[in-house]
């Protein structure tokens, strides 16, 4: 390696002092990033101009801001909703399960093993409307209440004596709702 390299490696590794950086800059006048100074020229409607602009500008961030949180908010409360209106077939079979719990011969009780198998479903039942519950998962089968189209789905109606015209007199199916969200309304008839 010649002398004049050598020299030249040895200068890049030494530190730069700040007399040699104020000496180098001396003649490079200052970049102001491109802004303009104010002049004496500047009237005070334009800075009224500058000053809305600048108000819009940061009310529009404010909104932009308050729908990014609105939208987080939404997304962290509705996100099991797609994985319940999954499950719902399944959740209605084990809802209508108990309907269809196997009854004991008159006056005798099931035996221990059939007893133990109903009182495992009942829990299991029970542990699953907890879960539900809690991520704000509410069940639409109430019969007897007034038919409301935006949760109920009127399948047919039908004649029933002590029940008022508008009244849900049987659910066929059960609906679903993520707090205010329906992800499935009831399917239900109607009383005439």
């Amino acid at each position: 390696m010649d002398e004049d390299r050598k020299d030249d490696i040895e200068k890049k590794d030494e530190a730069v002092s700040v007399d040699d950086l104020n000496e180098a800059l001396a003649g490079v006048p200052p970049d102001d990033g491109g802004a303009t100074v104010a002049s004496p020229d500047d009237t005070p409607e334009r800075c009224a101009e500058y000053r809305a602009g600048w108000q819009r500008a940061m009310a529009d961030y404010a909104n932009l801001k308050r729908e990014a949180e609105r939208q987080r908010s939404d997304l962290s409360r509705y996100a099991c909703a797609d994985l319940v209106a999954q499950l719902l077939p399944v959740i209605e079979a084990l809802r209508k399960s108990s309907v269809h719990e196997p009854k004991p011969a008159e006056g005798s009780e099931h035996p221990p093993d059939i007893a133990q198998w109903i009182g495992g479903i009942r829990a299991i039942r029970q542990q699953l409307d907890s879960v539900l519950a809690k991520v704000g998962v509410e069940m639409i089968d109430g019969v007897g209440v007034a038919f409301d189209p935006n949760i109920h789905e009127a399948v047919m109606t039908r004649a029933v004596e002590g029940s008022g015209s508008g009244q849900v007199v049987e659910v066929l199916e059960a609906g679903c709702r993520v707090y205010d969200r329906v992800i499935r309304p009831a399917r239900v008839v109607v009383g005439e």
